[in-house]
């Protein structure tokens, strides 16, 4: 407005030209009007969430591609994350005598229906597999991050970590401590089974890495990216997956509210955090971390407090969404540069500094400014041309 006001006191005052003076301040106005800057850079989000859409990736804050260049550590989560998330009952070990592996098991199927984990459905799992029949407990009492307790026909049952068993005052010995550290250090889950407060059982269940993980955490160790681990699982199990998938660092025995005061420490010490997570015992944890990244099968809770949803359940997603981001930001900044140059190119030319060689009528001015959203119009558009390259396992990928 000051540029197009001085433009026709110029040539209205100084040069006496009251139709020139018209002419070049309406020139400046159109060339001058910011449409190519307003859009620059709303446009160019818009299409990358429809882009990341394609690809599995849900985005749900829009700024997340800027956020995502200020990240330089990720934790996962373990089951269900960077495991498959398919929990299999491997063996049941009896620990008293009068106890059989079926007994055990129906007690705790009954207490486990009511639950939703991936444990609970592993155990259920292998219920039906073997014609072991459960009923509806009485009482239900789920612990996040230590696991269940429930009374069927007078009897209390829990099945849990270590944690469970000093809250129901279960007396844990050398046996059972040995027998956990046994199935950790196989990579395995060890589930304590109590029976009116006293450990009859330890259930082994086996998970496996995602087939893409390894090469997943190559990719984001290469692109600057600090990777690590927090469960709420055992040392030995934790840290049997740190050293098969080659991770920086792991926490073990973590309960939820524990993972979102790692990603606190961690952000205390300078650090900006993606958590990756999958449950309801991450919720937590994604709500705190600068960048919340929820698996999409995973609790509806966690999907809430996720920035991210991959929808297609493949941490293949997570280098995509990385490089995706720095495309995006390159055309953002192309968008404006664009934007500026146009205006700073232009306005001088609408004021008539070239006149009589080169000037441009309100009209030329409309039309160049059309060109100019074009311009910017087309830039984001090829934002959906990107072609990520993808993640998969390699042919001879082997785990024990």
């Amino acid at each position: 407005m000051i540029v197009a006001g001085a433009t026709f006191a110029f040539w209205w005052i100084v040069l006496d030209s009251l139709q020139k003076a018209v002419t070049f301040m309406a020139a400046v106005l159109v060339v001058a009007c910011p449409c190519a800057l307003g859009i620059a850079i709303p446009l160019v989000i818009s299409i990358a969430v429809l882009r990341s859409s394609r690809s599995g990736v849900l985005i749900r804050s829009s700024d997340i591609f800027e956020r995502i260049r200020e990240t330089n550590v990720i934790v996962f989560d373990k089951t269900g994350t960077l495991t498959i998330g398919k929990q299999a009952l491997i063996a049941v070990h009896t620990l008293k005598d009068g106890f059989r592996e079926k007994e055990v098991l129906g007690l705790v199927c009954s207490v486990e229906s009511r639950s939703e984990h991936p444990i609970a459905r592993a155990i259920l799992e292998a219920c039906s597999s073997n014609g072991i029949g459960y009923n509806d407990p009485e009482e239900f009492v789920h612990i996040p991050g230590e696991g269940i307790y429930g009374v069927l026909n007078g009897v209390s049952i829990a099945a849990g970590n270590l944690d469970l068993m000093l809250i129901v005052g279960a007396s844990v010995g050398d046996e059972v401590l040995s027998l956990m550290r046994e199935v950790g250090s196989r990579g395995r889950t060890p589930v304590i089974v109590a029976i009116n407060s006293e450990i009859v059982a330890v259930l082994e269940l086996g998970d496996r890495p995602r087939a893409e993980a390894p090469q997943v955490i190559g990719e984001l160790k290469k692109l600057g990216f600090k990777v690590g681990l927090a469960s709420g699982d055992i040392e030995p199990s934790v840290s049997y997956y740190k050293k098969l998938l080659g991770l920086d660092f792991a926490f073990w025995g973590l309960k939820p509210e524990d993972k979102a005061e790692l990603v606190k420490d961690l952000q205390n010490k300078g650090y900006r955090v993606m958590f990756v997570g999958d449950g309801l015992n991450d919720a937590p944890a994604l709500a705190t971390a600068n960048i919340g990244v929820a698996m999409g099968r995973g609790a509806d809770v966690s999907k809430e407090a996720g920035d991210v949803v991959l929808l297609n359940n493949n941490l293949g997603s997570l280098p995509f969404l990385i490089k995706f981001s720095k495309l995006v930001r390159r055309k953002m900044k192309q968008n404006i540069a664009w934007a500026f140059i146009y205006n700073m190119t232009l306005i001088p030319i609408a004021m008539g500094v070239l006149y009589p060689h080169l000037f441009l009528t309100p009209e030329m001015a409309a039309a160049a400014m059309v060109l100019s959203d074009i311009s910017v119009i087309l830039n984001a558009l090829s934002v959906l041309n990107y072609k990520p390259t993808s993640t998969k396992a390699p042919a001879d990928v082997h785990f024990p």
